[in-house]
């Protein structure tokens, strides 16, 4: 009856270190995924922040419009450098880095083409 008892004890010893070990590793996945989210968040609401200050520019013509829309464009490299950095070494975002980027410019482009 000991040896059972002892036995059982060690498989639920090893089940809690196996379920904790999980519950550890399931947590990084979800910290690092968060952080992907929020650095592509921050990065699109920049991108909203510099479209709506140009659209009130082009609408009214107030050149206070215009503070917005250099802050946000002022920062966008920086943003987009930030979402580089938290999908290094993650193959399935590494893949959309590059036409992230090219979006990006692609629309800083236009927004600053639409201000001459």
């Amino acid at each position: 009856m000991m040896v059972a008892g002892v036995s059982l004890l060690l498989a639920i010893v090893a089940s809690a270190f196996l379920l904790f070990n999980n519950t550890r590793q399931t947590f990084d996945v979800i910290i690092s995924e968060r952080s992907v989210r929020s650095a592509a968040s921050d990065l699109f609401s920049l991108l909203q922040d510099a479209e709506s200050g140009q659209r009130g520019y082009i609408l009214t013509g107030d050149k206070s419009f215009l503070t917005p829309y250099q802050d946000a464009t002022a920062q966008v490299q920086k943003a987009v450098k930030r979402l580089a950095n938290t999908t290094d070494g993650r193959a399935k975002y590494q893949t959309l880095m590059a036409p992230i980027q090219a979006q990006v410019n692609a629309k800083l482009n236009e927004m600053a083409s639409n201000l001459k």
